[in-house]
């Protein structure tokens, strides 16, 4: 026997020997060990023999020309598998494969004898999807060929490609298989020949899985950064600058709390933020994805809009849970220590679910990359009934050939919590995104690619132990839900035969994994977390807030916004968009404006003629609430000082006008400072400079010298007269008594010569 027959056989029998073990459902040997065999048999069947296969190496096609990535570097021409007809090709069916050459240069293009060609061989591993969408070449058969194609410049044509089933290389009975398949051509551009190539993967099964493996789809519905962004800023909120548009879609998210402010014209303000969108959005998504087998966890505040409540409460067939407020990340509060602002979020979620119509509760803690122990010991203690976490972020203690079940315990702050296991490879690749191998670089998949290795591998998972029922969770990655091929992918992955959607509390209630994991560290911190120094820094101005609060009227109300605002920023949504989350969170700071906006209107210089006065001011107050503020005045130096403050209530959105008691020491010309300070003397609003002239003896000395000018005129005169004396000379007294009797005698006969005049007898 030759050597490559010895190797051939051995490579057969040890492959049979694990498929046998596989169907009894147990386990033969380590994953490193197995992975070792397929790699070296798969390595071997591609480069020296298909005899296990059964096919003969004259009908062998081999392609070792460019790999993928290689391919769509070449930015002139490009070919492109655009559709797979089957997602699941079943048995006795045709393969139809679509594919697009796109000539983006300035010359026209032929492209001849265009090549289908398919792997003989089924990949079992993960490792070899990848190996396989990555370029890395193997043994293929030629399926089809396609006439010459001319694509004209700045143009592109569609190529159908048909395999009758009867040419297929794999057998019609084979329970399952996952194939690649590649596209190539040999182009002539510009005189020039451009090999072209673009590659996917054909799933294959014959429909008769005796038992199919549950599944159940987590979908996480919640505000994407952009809506969050655009959501209304404190300041906004506490000033009343939201768009109409965002108040009436805030009136309608709170119908009660807007009936009660028409009935009553002086009711408080309303303290939730405003509704960031119609919600819309995510009531299709409800609509999207209301099948068998999908879980929703829904962020609470999306509940205030009546669309997402009444679609919540007449969908058919999924489920429904709660995430945290605002989907709040557990690490980053379990990584800063924050247990009592967990326990306080998880209650209001609670709170929040009981208004709702079906009254979901809270649901599991729903985790995305990496996972320790000190994040299992918050979600333990806040109350919440279990974790889902992706597989990558677990190790087992031993190795296995299959993947184990979903259901399993972990040691949580000194018990243990229930968690629920998801396939990150899985998970990844419905989102369009492959998991390379150890420390590789993941691949980017493009639709057609992304469905086909999602159903590759939820087959790869079943058949690895297909008489061991092991129900596979998957979730979809919260940066994915927003798009339509995502939807596309789960839609094919439900609909998998050898797949059978099941509920969510079927997972809660299956048979606990044998899969042992080993510790998790107590401390592993995921890029883009709220981090201790933005903990910091909310604390800071969280303090700063609280002691600007003082001067609300409505304090509730101002504590409520600055909880939502504050909560809003420990999104998980915000790892990614670091800098969004700085920009919301130094619009809490002291630099936010909040601090400055209650403020005095401009005033002109002020002359100041007493010893006593008053400084007349106007304050404005441009908040949704009353204000009460004490207004202070400090002056340069000591001419010039106020004996008290004035206390003030300003009502909301309005101007008032205030006094402030000024007493003068003295004259000159000064600037004295108006503060708006609460009780305790801290600002909260815009000081101003206020010009004053004191002449604070103008008063006493213009009265005194109007006293001493009357007083010096008397004087004046009276010296005067005494010192020129009598101005005619003396009157003897005898004459001056005959002239009055003479008068008198003269006066009494011109009255007896009156005629008019009654005559006395």
């Amino acid at each position: 026997m030759s050597k490559r027959s010895r190797i051939a056989k051995i490579a057969s029998i040890i492959f049979s020997t694990t498929m046998l073990s596989s169907l009894a459902g147990m386990p033969m040997c380590g994953a490193s060990s197995f992975d070792s065999f397929a790699d070296d048999a798969a390595h071997f069947s591609a480069s020296q023999t298909n005899l296990a296969a059964g096919i003969s190496t004259s009908a062998m096609h081999v392609y070792t020309g460019k790999s993928q990535e290689t391919a769509k570097q070449n930015k002139s021409l490009d070919i492109k598998i655009v559709d797979i007809a089957e997602s699941v090709l079943m048995a006795g069916q045709d393969l139809h494969v679509t594919a697009v050459v796109k000539n983006n240069s300035d010359h026209n293009a032929t492209v001849s004898n265009i090549e289908l060609v398919a792997q003989t061989q089924n990949n079992i591993r993960s490792t070899q999807i990848y190996d396989w969408l990555d370029g890395t070449s193997y043994k293929t058969k030629l399926l089809t060929t396609n006439p010459e194609v001319n694509v004209p410049a700045g143009s592109q044509q569609r190529v159908s490609l048909t395999v009758p089933a009867a040419n297929l290389p794999w057998g019609r009975n084979d329970t399952w298989g996952v194939h690649g398949i590649e596209a190539h051509a040999i182009a002539k551009l510009d005189s020039k020949e451009v090999d072209i190539s673009d590659r996917s993967l054909v799933v294959t099964s014959n429909g008769q899985a005796t038992s199919p493996m549950p599944v159940n789809v987590v979908v996480p519905l919640t505000d994407s950064v952009d809506a969050l962004s655009q959501t209304p800023s404190l300041f906004d909120e506490l000033t009343g600058n939201v768009p109409e548009a965002e108040t009436q879609r805030h009136a309608e998210a709170n119908p009660e709390a807007n009936s009660e402010k028409n009935s009553e014209p002086d009711s408080k303000p309303n303290s939730e933020p405003a509704d960031v969108e119609d919600r819309g959005e995510l009531t299709q998504k409800i609509h999207d994805y209301d099948v068998d087998g999908v879980h929703f966890l829904v962020d609470p505040i999306a509940l205030k809009s009546p669309m997402i409540r009444t679609a919540l409460a007449t969908k058919q067939h999924a489920t429904a849970d709660l995430l945290p407020m605002y989907d709040a990340d557990y690490a980053a509060l379990a990584h800063t220590h924050q247990y009592e602002i967990a326990r306080n979020i998880v209650s209001s979620s609670i709170a929040a679910g009981q208004n709702a119509i079906n009254q979901p509760g809270i649901g599991y803690a729903y985790l995305e990359g990496n996972v320790d122990q000190s994040v299992l010991d918050l979600v333990r203690t806040s109350g919440i009934p279990g974790a889902i976490v992706p597989s990558d972020a677990l190790s087992q203690r031993n190795s296995s050939y299959y993947t184990p079940s979903a259901h399993t315990k972990l040691p949580a702050a000194n018990s243990e919590l229930d968690v629920l296991v998801t396939d990150s490879e899985v998970n990844a690749a419905i989102s369009g995104k492959l998991p390379a191998p150890k420390d590789g670089k993941p691949l980017d998949l493009d639709p057609v690619d992304a469905r086909q290795a999602s159903l590759a591998l939820t087959a790869i998972h079943t058949f690895q132990a297909p008489n061991l029922s092991r129900p596979i969770l998957i979730s979809v990655p919260r940066q994915a839900v927003e798009s339509p091929q995502t939807l596309t992918n789960v839609q094919a992955v439900l609909h998998a035969p050898w797949l059978s959607p099941a509920s969510f509390a079927a997972m809660q209630k299956s048979p606990l994994s044998e899969a042992k994991y080993r510790a998790l560290p107590e401390n592993a911190p995921n890029d883009g977390e709220f981090s201790p120094k933005d903990m910091e820094n909310l604390n800071q101005s969280q303090a700063l807030l609280k002691q600007f609060s003082s001067s609300w009227v409505d304090k509730k109300t101002f504590a409520d916004f600055v909880e939502q605002h504050s909560n809003r920023l420990l999104s998980t949504n915000f790892r990614s968009h670091t800098a969004a989350r700085s920009t919301l969170l130094a619009a809490l700071s002291e630099d936010s404006g909040i601090f400055q906006e209650i403020h005095f209107q401009p005033l002109s210089t002020i002359n100041m003629i007493s010893e006593s006065a008053a400084i007349p001011a106007r304050i404005t107050n441009p908040f949704i609430s009353p204000v009460q503020v004490t207004v202070r005045l400090k002056a340069s130096d000591s001419r010039l000082f106020a004996p008290q403050p004035v206390k003030i209530v300003i009502p909301a959105k309005s101007t008032t006008s205030v006094s402030v008691p000024v007493e003068a020491r003295g004259s000159g010309n000064l600037r004295v400072v108006l503060s708006i300070t609460d009780d305790a003397g801290m600002a909260v609003g815009k000081p101003m400079n206020v010009d004053v002239r004191v002449r604070a003896t103008w008063e006493s000395t213009g009265t005194v010298i109007a006293v001493v000018l009357v007083a010096g005129i008397l004087v004046f005169g009276l010296v005067k007269s005494i010192r020129k004396g009598r101005r005619s000379a003396p009157v003897d007294p005898e004459e001056f008594t005959s002239k009055l009797e003479a008068a008198k005698l003269a006066e009494e006969e011109s009255l007896k010569a009156d005629i008019d005049l009654p005559k006395l007898d």
